[in-house]
């Protein structure tokens, strides 16, 4: 149980100004949550074991680690025998699948997270990061249309506290010639990403504003490409 409280802790820092101390101490500790996550799931500790894998895949995969989403994946069937608190970030965390080849099962994973949303019992999903899969579940199998209309959603939610669902939006209006509306929210969207003090945010953001203003003003969108790398480091 002390790496499901680390694992808890540092999801929380992963989505804060102090995102880096996260990611740093996830690959510090991999071989221990590894580990624990195996002893809990032998002991059945499901409490414990779903903490650990749900709360670091999504520190885990953004930085190009997906073992987690095989440890999401592996409780879903006591999980869901159980009804678990736990459950709908689990599916969200097996959704991950979708930056692993699967974009199609991770649509799947990802609705299922979504539908538990009514239900009080299941803890949330923080900064819609279920739809946000689901988003880009619908991209990468070549539906933009879908695509732009889960982003407009997310965007227009209280809970995109991250900003991820403007950025997705304008990168989406961009890549379909939609260059004036992507413009006339890039200054709002990216003021707020600022605000967040989160770098992937803030990276992200600056992405999405160059791509915004890659036709009408190249060398703006340079500018911002560049504040988008320095971010990142």
């Amino acid at each position: 149980r002390f790496f499901a409280a680390g694992a808890e802790a540092n999801a929380e820092r992963w989505a804060s100004p102090d995102q880096r101390a996260a990611i740093v101490w996830y690959f510090a500790e991999l071989a221990n949550l590894r580990s624990a996550f195996g002893w809990a799931a032998d002991k059945g500790d499901l409490d414990a074991a779903a903490t650990i894998a749900c709360k670091v895949a999504f520190i885990a995969v953004f930085s190009d680690s997906h073992e987690p989403i095989d440890w999401c994946e592996q409780l879903l069937g006591p999980a869901e025998a159980e009804r678990h608190r736990l459950l709908r970030q689990l599916y969200a965390g097996v959704a991950l699948c979708v930056f692993a080849g699967r974009p199609e099962e991770a649509l799947g994973f990802g609705r299922s997270s979504i539908e538990l949303a009514t239900e009080p019992r299941f803890d949330e999903v923080p900064h819609e990061l279920d739809r946000s899969i689901v988003a880009t579940g619908h991209i990468f199998l070549g539906r933009p249309e879908e695509h732009l209309e889960e982003t407009r959603a997310i965007h227009n939610s209280p809970n995109d506290d991250l900003v991820w669902g403007t950025c997705n939006l304008l990168w989406t209006l961009s890549a379909i010639g939609e260059f004036d509306e992507a413009m006339g929210l890039a200054d709002e969207m990216l003021e707020r990403a600022k605000t967040t003090r989160v770098p992937t945010s803030i990276a992200f953001a600056y992405s999405a504003y160059a791509r915004a203003f890659s036709k009408t003003d190249p060398e703006k969108a340079l500018r911002a490409c560049r504040k988008g790398v320095s971010a990142a480091r």
